[in-house]
């Protein structure tokens, strides 16, 4: 990813630079883990709006403005609700205690990858990928890893876990048909979606010094964002 500079935002500070998380938005995060209910979270709607809410769009506009900088097109962002999404699960209580966003290219309906990003007040995660592929881009990522380009791809993927990347674990047990258990990629048939991450500490994603670790992260995780890019 290339450099570049503060692009105009809605949430700039008075001295041009972006309102950024900091120590405010994890002790939020903290005290919601605490009191994870409507009426504590009501109580404390304005300091939500001012610690997460607002460094959230903030944050969102520019690494979106670095990305499509970096890679000459535009890109969307979205933040995911801090509200849990309650109809199946057994966990009752209503709110996330986390920020995570991802960001693909603008008007690609049909994108195989996305950058990703986590803060909590346990982890600040940068990640690419795909947590499951779309039916349509699991087929190509399988037709696609299963003939000569599955050399290539593990040869990217062993690079990325030299530099500490993690990547997410086959979600099958067995290969799927139509190939054979031994087929060289058996590996990567296995998977349902594919990620790579740097996990970091949550002092990480606070500050100004966040963005550069971002840029920095991101352009680890580039071969990953090309290599699913082409799939």
């Amino acid at each position: 990813m290339g450099s570049v500079g503060a692009a105009p935002c809605a949430y700039a500070t008075a001295q041009g630079g972006y309102v950024m998380f900091n120590e405010e938005t994890l002790s939020f995060l903290r005290d919601l883990a605490r009191n994870n209910e409507r009426s504590w979270f009501v109580a404390n709607k304005a300091r939500y709006d001012l610690s997460v809410k607002d460094p959230s769009v903030a944050v969102a506009e520019m690494i979106a403005s670095d990305l499509a900088e970096a890679y000459g097109q535009p890109f969307r962002s979205k933040i995911f609700r801090i509200h849990r999404d309650l109809r199946f699960s057994k966990d009752p209580t209503p709110y996330n205690t986390h920020v995570h966003m991802s960001f693909v290219p603008d008007g690609a309906q049909d994108a195989v990858a996305a950058w990703l990003l986590g803060l909590s007040p346990t982890y600040f995660t940068l990640g690419c990928g795909a947590m499951v592929f779309a039916r349509p881009a699991l087929g190509k990522f399988r037709e696609s890893v299963a003939g000569p380009a599955g050399e290539h791809f593990a040869a990217v993927l062993s690079e990325l876990r030299i530099d500490g990347i993690r990547l997410s674990e086959p979600e099958l047990k067995r290969v799927p048909a139509p190939w054979p258990k031994d087929h060289p990629s058996a590996g990567l048939l296995r998977h349902k979606g594919l990620v790579g991450w740097i996990d970091a500490e949550p002092e990480d994603g606070l500050g100004p010094g966040m963005r550069e670790a971002t840029r920095a992260g991101f352009a680890r995780l580039s071969p990953l964002f090309e290599l699913l890019s082409g799939v």
